[in-house]
Formats: C-alpha cells, structure tokens, sequence
C-alpha cells in the first residue's frame, strides 16, 4: 500500500443550506445499497450515521469485529477513532480558556521546559501544528506503535530532536503537539487524561462509550483492525496509550454526533472559542467550503473515521470503521449527497478478470519525466500487482497492492482514488499509461520489460 500524505484546506464561501434531505427524498435504500456494495466487495467494514437536530435520519452497521468472523458489528460497537481525539483535545483546551486557566497565546515552558524553544511555542502554535516540532511518530514504529511509552520518556523524545521550522513561522501537520496538549490538560486539571474527558464531554453530552482506548477487548464490542488479501487477517495492534490527546479515543458514530451536536451547539464551550476552533484550524477544518461542513478525519492502521458537522441545519455526519479500502473522502462526499437530497450513485466495483497472457502483457518497470519514482508492474495468480520504488526489481517482501481491473487496459487502485490507464499502440506489449490521481494526469513510459525479482509468496502477518 502507498503512503500519501493529504493536506486539509480551509476555504471561505457564502454558507449553504441543506435541504432536509432523507426525510423528504426517502433516498435511505440508495445509500443503504451504496454501503452494502462497498460491503461487499471487501472495501469497508463498520458502522456510520447520519443525524438531524439529534435525531438519526440513517444509520446502518455492517462486517465483523475480529477476522474470523465471529463477532458481528452493530451500531454501538467502539472504533478507535485516531485524529478525530484532536477535536476533543482542542475543546477540552478551549474550556480551560473559558475558565480562566490558560491563554492560547502562553508559551509551554512552564509544563515542558525540556523542549527546545519551549518559551516561544505557545498552546496556539500547538493547537495549529504551527510548534515546529519534529513528528518522529512514524519514524520507529516498533518503538513508538506498539510498545507503551511513559510521558516522562516520551517528553524526553520529543525533547531530543530539533525543531523543523521556528515556532510560528510554518504549519506542518504534528501528532506529538496534540500529545502534549494532552499532557498540559492532566496537568492542570490534576488528573487522568480520560477523567477529564468523562467529566468534561463524555457525561456531559451522554457519550458514555468514547473513553480513551486501551488493548482492543472484542468480547467487550470492540472491533479491531482489520485488512483483506484473499482473506481477512488482523492487523498488529497499536498501542493507543501512547498517542492520547492525539489519536487515542475510541468511540461510535452516534456518540460522535453527540458530541458535534453539543460543540456546535455552545454546551460545551463559548462562542468565541468555537469561532477559535474553527477560524484558527484549531482542532477543526473546514473539510468541504462547498456545503460547509466542519470537523476532522482520523486513522489508524484500517481504522478509518469521520465527523462532520453543518451548523446551519444541525446536520451530522460520522463513520468509523475497521477497514477501509475505498476511495478517500468519497463516503463523506456521498453521506452529504444524501443529506442533501441527491442521488447516490452505487459503485461498479466488478473486478474484470483476465487471462494471464493479458496480464503479462502490462509487466514491466515504467517511469515518468513527472515524478521520480518507478512503477513497476507484475502479474500474480489472476490480478495485477503494482509497486512503487526508487530500484528497478519488483519483491513482495516491500510494499505493494493488487489493482481492480475495470476493463480490459484500465485498472483502479480504490485506496486511492487513482486509476491506470494503459494506452495501445497497436503491439501486443503495452508500452505506456496514463496515471490519473487528484485530479491529475502524469504520463509513463516503459523502460524494461522483464522485471528482475522473482515472484514470492506473500506473508500477511496476523496479529496474535
């Protein structure tokens, strides 16, 4: 699979009104056959909702909580909701400028004084992923993923690298800011991160199943991570203690909308302060400037989640799931459709199979004048395989993902909304594509044939 780092604008536009959708276009049998397609195909498992005024207008649960199948997923089953925490972290620290306990504008050396230029990063550069700090997270993951780390040790880790930018002057996207913005919350409040929530939001807008997560406990409902190659296997799970005020809440869609409902409702803090959030990108992004919805996505592993949340007509809009192998933001895009009345329209996800003479016909390593790395392609027991790298030699042992074959010369790889598109040139070898991703196009042409490593069984490795 490839990693592709998204960046979340925020936009401007005359607000948009929503037409009370559902309940006047009864479109709940299109939406509820476009998720069971997906379903169906292996794309998604989980659970999502749509609601109006509090109310839900729909809401649907599909797959399983474990690989075996054994646990089947139901409306209140709790997913680990990854950077949607940020939202929660951002208005616990927005009720604490409300109370008169902090500014966004103080500087953190009076809680990290450890950290490099602590006395100019202020909760505001860090609410902002504008701090400069270093996002190590990712960098060593069998240490910072999967095995727990104290906060004095983590402080210490963040504290030994340099700062990419000065505080203030850049924004870049950081995981460890929000971990400190946990930190700062126990600290003034004397207490557990998940005391603070419960007290603060979860009991207050009576979403008592979003906690802060600990080991995944399926007889518990709740659904672990999940992937499918040929069958499905488990993910090795992460070790959420690590990643609080960032990534570390579990929850459902009906308590996500609780809460969406109660911030933007001004039950949970001021009217400034939610301006703040939202004018500041502080926690909150303007996720789409045509309808105007506001929130944040999140991720971990397959998990994959969303709230959404139209102030005008006090729609909400949340998902979260175990695996997710469609589109991005196309089941958002088409959640809103619904909300607004418009017609869903279901995926043609039939994977066309072909012979393997066709197959080999696409083989090769390909490369383009527009980006730098090779594509390279190998057929594999009835599907295309597609790996992206530096060298000319295809290994299964690296990162790589079978493609959707749509017709005979055009392939989708459905993680990413990109599709391939072989061009003929009248030979029976394909000599070139076209790569059409984000609204872009880049051209590839072939430079070997053959490629070099041979074909190796797969290891998916299950988490125990």
């Amino acid at each position: 699979m490839y990693t592709i780092m998204l960046m979340l604008g925020c936009v401007k536009q005359a607000d948009t009104t929503l037409q009370n959708p559902i309940a006047e276009n009864k479109v709940e049998q299109n939406l509820d056959a476009y998720f069971s397609e997906l379903a169906e195909n292996n794309l998604i498992q989980g659970s999502l909702i749509i609601t109006q005024n509090g109310e839900p207008l729909f809401q649907k649960a599909d797959g399983f909580l474990d690989a075996k199948g054994t646990y089947k997923a139901n409306i209140q089953s709790t997913y680990r909701i990854g950077s949607i925490s940020k939202t929660y972290t951002a208005t616990m620290i927005m009720q604490l400028v409300d109370e008169g306990k902090l500014t966004v504008d103080q500087s953190i050396d009076k809680w990290f004084p450890s950290i490099p230029k602590a006395n100019q990063i202020t909760v505001e550069h860090l609410l902002r992923h504008r701090s400069g700090l270093y996002p190590f997270l990712l960098e060593e993951p069998d240490v910072f993923m999967y095995e727990p780390i104290s906060r004095e040790d983590m402080i210490e880790k963040i504290a030994s690298y340099d700062l990419l930018f000065e505080p203030g002057t850049d924004q870049d996207y950081c995981n460890v800011g929000y971990i400190l913005l946990g930190y700062l919350i126990e600290s003034i409040d004397n207490q557990s991160l998940n005391e603070s929530l419960q007290e603060r939001i979860s009991k207050k807008v009576g979403a008592d199943h979003t906690k802060y997560g600990d080991q995944i406990k399926i007889e518990k409902n709740e659904a672990r991570s999940l992937d499918y190659v040929n069958e499905w296997v488990e993910t090795k799970e992460v070790e959420l203690t690590n990643f609080g005020g960032a990534g570390g809440l579990v929850s459902f869609p009906e308590d996500l909308c609780r809460f969406g409902g109660s911030l933007f409702g001004g039950e949970l803090i001021s009217e400034s302060s939610l301006t703040y959030m939202k004018d500041m990108e502080a926690g909150l992004f303007l996720l789409n400037d045509k309808t105007m919805f506001y929130g944040h996505p999140g991720g971990f592993h397959e998990f994959r989640s969303l709230l959404e949340y139209h102030e005008v007509d006090r729609t909400c809009i949340a998902y979260t799931m175990n695996t997710h192998h469609y589109k991005p933001d196309a089941i958002g895009i088409a959640m809103e459709k619904a909300a607004k009345g418009e017609f869903v329209e279901i995926p043609k996800l039939e994977n066309v199979k072909l012979n393997q003479e066709k197959l080999q016909s696409y083989e090769g390593v390909y490369e383009s004048a527009e980006r730098p790395d090779h594509l390279i392609f190998i057929p594999h027991e009835g599907d295309l395989y597609i790996q992206q790298s530096d060298v000319m030699e295809f290994s299964f042992e690296e990162e790589h993902a079978p493609l959707i074959s749509l017709s005979n010369g055009v392939f989708a790889f459905y993680p990413y909304d990109l599709e391939i598109d072989f061009q003929s040139d009248g030979t029976e070898l394909k000599q070139e594509f076209y790569l059409r991703y984000g609204g872009e196009t880049f051209r590839y042409k072939r430079i070997q044939k053959d490629v070099k490593e041979p074909v190796k069984e797969e290891q998916n490795p299950k988490s125990q």
